[in-house]
């Protein structure tokens, strides 16, 4: 049972001050929340080394604030102490300064930072987790929304370590990407963009034209996040956890030019993983993403060898997890 998971829960912050083109960014600190069964100090990882590390990539506008507490992180232990691993990592990420007085304070700036600048950024998270922490074991990336794009920031890093022509042994005792789970992912491309207009147009246009950044009202989630069976205060909850979104980024996911799409995101992380698999999960309810056609998405990537599996959920766009 959850309540019987005893676990550690500490917040890192880190500091990326020769970040590349740090100049978009808000803050040059990042706020990560790391959770794991035992401590984090260094002589317990010599003792009971991690045997497997879950990296959870926010969607727009979110934070590690909208996970952090709740069940779900105690669920996530749970189920994978029954599958047998001792010392379990979960790490939370938050780009691009989120949770900082800084970023609050320069919101207006957001116009700048742009898709490319936020997968940049998750890919120097990346780095600092792979060299503080240097994991020998399986990866598992859990994404939600506009994370299953930035998450392409988590597979570079990983590609990158093991890109070195290096002998088989110690190859083996890097870590790899194991399993992307994949909640509502924003597919990008301009499917995508046809599928959306309607509702970008009665949704998101509003917003846009408000403000030089996505800041969404309580009302505002609802409509677009979750829906009326959802209960105030979780709608509440979540909306005091979010983050404004950049301006820049959405314009860019509304007109997809050069723009990285789902499956190229997966595609990359096969690079690595021989045996990579992949879940996608789509919610019943959701009234924000389309309804993709999971079933093309299996034959197309099955043909590269990577095992998709598609799971559908009753659930609005965002879970509510406060």
């Amino acid at each position: 049972t959850t309540s019987s998971i005893v676990a550690s829960c500490q917040k890192e912050e880190i500091t990326l001050p020769d970040h590349e083109n740090v100049a978009p960014f808000l803050s040059t600190t990042r706020v990560l929340t790391h959770l794991c069964v035992g401590n984090f100090n260094e002589k317990s990882l010599n003792k009971r080394p991690i045997d497997i590390m879950i990296i959870s990539v926010p969607g727009f506008g979110e934070s590690s604030a909208h996970f952090d507490t709740g069940d779900l992180p105690k669920i996530i232990l749970s189920e994978l102490l029954r599958q047998g691993y001792r010392k379990p990592h979960v790490v939370f990420l938050n780009p691009l300064g989120g949770g900082t007085k800084e970023f609050m304070q320069n919101k207006e700036l957001l116009s700048l930072v742009g898709l490319g600048d936020e997968i940049r950024d998750v890919e120097a998270i990346t780095d600092h987790l792979l060299k503080t922490y240097k994991p020998k074991c399986d990866i598992i990336v859990m994404s939600h929304s506009l994370g299953a794009l930035r998450q392409l920031g988590v597979i570079r890093a990983v590609n990158k370590l093991n890109s070195n022509k290096v002998d088989e042994q110690i190859s083996s005792t890097r870590a790899k990407i194991r399993q992307l789970v994949i909640l509502n992912g924003t597919r990008g491309g301009f499917l995508d963009l046809v599928k959306m207009t309607a509702v970008v147009q009665a949704s998101l246009w509003p917003v846009v034209t408000r403000n030089c950044c996505l800041e969404l009202s309580p009302a505002e989630h609802r409509m677009m996040m979750f829906d009326s069976s959802t209960p105030d205060a979780e709608v509440r909850g979540y909306n005091e956890r979010a983050l404004p979104g950049s301006l820049r980024t959405f314009l860019e996911l509304a007109v997809p030019i050069g723009q990285p799409n789902m499956l190229d995101v997966i595609r990359e992380a096969k690079t690595y993983g021989t045996d990579l698999r992949v879940d996608i999960v789509e919610s019943e309810h959701d009234v924000l993403l389309p309804h993709p056609d999971t079933e093309a998405e299996k034959t197309e990537l099955g043909n590269r060898g990577i095992d998709m599996r598609a799971h559908t959920i009753a659930t609005p766009h965002s879970l509510p997890l406060t």
